[in-house]
């Protein structure tokens, strides 16, 4: 079976006459790719040139699998001879048993794509990375690079790699005592658990979004990150009240505002005061319903936020019509209706302009049924001047 050429085909005169820059900056690619592949053959790195190879030559396939994804950037020679040396030094020290030397070269590369962007190779070269640690028995490299290979499946979106990466370097963090890789563990967990019970509850698995939420605010508990323990109560609290579990929904609402207000987060303070009023709303209790929902607009008066005192201003709206207390029902849409109209929204402000109408039309119906049954002459009157009825 005969063996392709080695030896580059040569250029014709009437070709390169005819040929554009694009065409001589391929050429010249073409020529540096080949030169330092073969380089590496010479001087009897295999499989760097292997990887080489493949590193710098797309095939067919590779582009279909590619499609919608990041294109691969220009291999410049700079490029050329900077994978050239991290290879061969990777290959070169294994052979000689230098294996902190192979974990390191393997190390540069995957960042070198990492900053590329392009993290499946990244984990090509983590994954060798990762496998020298555990063969060498380098605990503290084996823990660093179950970090990187969680932070590259991150960007790529594979939520349950990402959490398994970095449980493995929690673990072997905690194992080793190393109590600033345990933090960085957990921190990284915090977001991978937030990630994976957000897709459960886009999904309808509420039981599940629970459980992972709740190692949400176990592993910010173990960084340290009281803002980010904070926000796993308010989830917790959201998913139990999907589960229609009213009574813990209230309990982690409650230590969500209780944390919030440690932290003197106002905003957060605002937020779970809104949603311990939906919660007391759905359980019966207007009347805290209704004194969360004045917290709530105290808060957003003080941090300036129109949007949110609209929206207090509807809700108090809504639960009072609700009680029959038509005064305070038209005093809240009325001040609703003024702040959605220096909002600008004019979607917004139809709605609030209808809820207005409904609550005036509301307090004034027993008025006008007594003048419909009783008062004639203040019936017509109305009808043929518009005079007002006599409250």
């Amino acid at each position: 079976m005969s063996r392709p050429s080695s030896r580059l085909a040569p250029i014709s005169a009437t070709a390169g006459a005819h040929a554009s820059n694009n065409d001589d900056a391929d050429a010249e690619s073409i020529a540096d790719k080949y030169f330092v592949c073969t380089e590496c053959l010479m001087d009897g790195y295999v499989q760097s040139f292997v990887d080489l190879f493949y590193l710098t030559h797309t095939t067919q396939q590779a582009l279909n699998n590619l499609e919608g994804e990041r294109i691969e950037p220009e291999v410049t020679s700079d490029k050329l001879q900077f994978l050239k040396q991290h290879l061969t030094e990777a290959e070169g020290s294994k052979r000689s048993g230098e294996l902190h030397k192979v974990y390191s070269a393997y190390k540069s590369l995957a960042e070198h794509y990492e900053g590329e962007g392009d993290y499946r190779t990244c984990i090509y070269f983590m994954e060798k990375g990762l496998d020298i640690a555990r063969v060498s028995g380098d605990t503290e490299a084996e823990a660093d690079a179950n970090r990187a290979l969680g932070l590259a499946h991150q960007h790529l979106g594979h939520i349950d790699k990402t959490v398994n990466f970095h449980e493995t370097q929690r673990t072997l963090a905690q194992g080793s005592e190393d109590a600033d890789e345990f933090v960085d563990a957990n921190k990284h967990l915090v977001e991978a658990y937030k990630a994976a019970a957000e897709q459960c509850e886009k999904d309808g698995k509420f039981e599940d979004a629970v459980r992972l939420h709740k190692m949400c605010r176990d592993a910010a508990r173990e960084a340290e990150d009281d803002l980010a323990e904070a926000m796993a109560y308010f989830q917790l609290g959201r998913a139990y009240h999907s589960l229609d579990d009213l009574t813990s929904s209230l309990s982690h609402y409650e230590e969500y505002l209780k944390k919030c207000k440690a932290l003197d987060d106002k905003v957060g303070e605002g937020n779970a005061s809104y949603a311990l009023a939906g919660v007391h709303e759905a359980m019966g209790d207007k009347s805290k319903a209704v004194r969360c929902l004045e917290a709530y607009y105290e808060v957003a008066q003080t941090t300036g936020e129109l949007q949110s005192q609209g929206e207090a201003c509807t809700r108090l709206g809504v639960i009072y019509h609700g009680m029959g207390d038509d005064t305070n029902a038209v005093h809240y849409f009325e001040k609703a209706f003024e702040m959605t109209r220096s909002l600008g929204d004019q979607k917004s402000v139809a709605i609030a302009r209808v809820n207005l109408g409904v609550a005036r039309g509301h307090s004034k119906l027993s008025s006008f049924l007594r003048t419909v049954n009783t008062d004639m002459s203040s019936l017509l009157k109305w009808k043929s001047r518009r005079t007002p009825f006599e409250a």
